[in-house]
């Protein structure tokens, strides 16, 4: 794929619209708010197709002996308002998500967090637990201690302050009733400059019609659009990924109210 040129602006089309504030625990608890969120926090590390890769983190160790992970951070980096980002930053994080519980992060297995000095952190985990790096070091979002060791309700804080990150995004506004996010770039982000000067969600009808009347730079797509597409002269980016299903019983509903019942569609 052929490097991106600078734009102005990208418009991301989405049929929702509102999936909440963007913020760690004012957004929908589904892929498209963690995504708007995500804008504007970074995680100690992130994901591509090849593995994890360097986020707030530059690199990164298990220490079985003492069952723990070991982060060095990146140098220079800067909260949207200009305040430092340091160890201190992430020990705050890691135990005001055990405090107030986020619901992407599980937190059972982390005993705790430590600094040991201003780019290194120690995050002890009360046992070995695989899916660290995947869901608490890629998806917790770190937060800054300067606002957030102020709010004890996180839920209801909606300060202007409350989206105040590293990322490679600032947060400007958020219109519930249109469904419409805006971001403006942030040009000092530590991994670089992003392409696009902002970024706006828009809510739209059908995202075939969106794209094809102009009205939008980027959707998702169902499987089926995309020949059509791909026949406009349009850019399709496919990506194979697996997709969580589950089986919800209503256990007050026979023969489901029965424990052997139950048992029984279990092995079958």
């Amino acid at each position: 794929m052929e490097k991106m040129e600078k734009v102005e602006e990208i418009r991301i089309g989405d049929g929702k619209g509102d999936w909440g504030d963007p913020n760690p625990y004012r957004h929908y608890p589904r892929g498209p708010g963690y995504v708007r969120m995500s804008w504007v926090f970074d995680t100690l590390v992130w994901k591509d197709r090849n593995g994890y890769t360097p986020g707030l983190a530059r690199s990164w160790k298990y220490d079985p002996e003492n069952q723990s992970f070991i982060f060095e951070l990146q140098k220079g980096v800067k909260w949207h308002d200009g305040t430092s980002f340091s160890s201190e930053d992430v020990v705050f994080t890691v135990e005001y998500f055990k405090k107030h519980p986020y619901q992407w992060v599980p937190m059972e297995a982390v005993a705790g967090a430590q600094g040991d000095g201003p780019l290194r952190v120690i995050i002890k985990l009360k046992k070995p637990y695989s899916p660290f790096l995947a869901y608490v070091g890629g998806t917790m979002p770190i937060i800054p201690k300067h606002i957030w060791e102020k709010v004890n309700d996180p839920v209801r804080y909606h300060d202007q302050k409350a989206f105040t990150g590293t990322g490679p995004y600032k947060f400007v506004d958020f219109d519930k009733a249109k469904g419409t996010y805006l971001y403006e770039a942030n040009r000092e982000y530590f991994l670089g400059e992003p392409k696009a000067r902002r970024l706006i969600y828009m809510k739209t009808g059908k995202p075939l019609m969106s794209l094809l009347s102009n009205k939008a730079d980027l959707v998702n797509i169902q499987p089926d659009m995309a020949k059509i597409l791909k026949e406009k002269g349009m850019t399709v980016l496919e990506n194979k990924r697996g997709w969580n299903k589950k089986l919800m019983i209503n256990h007050k509903k026979s023969p489901f109210n029965q424990k052997t019942f139950r048992k029984a569609l279990a092995y079958a």
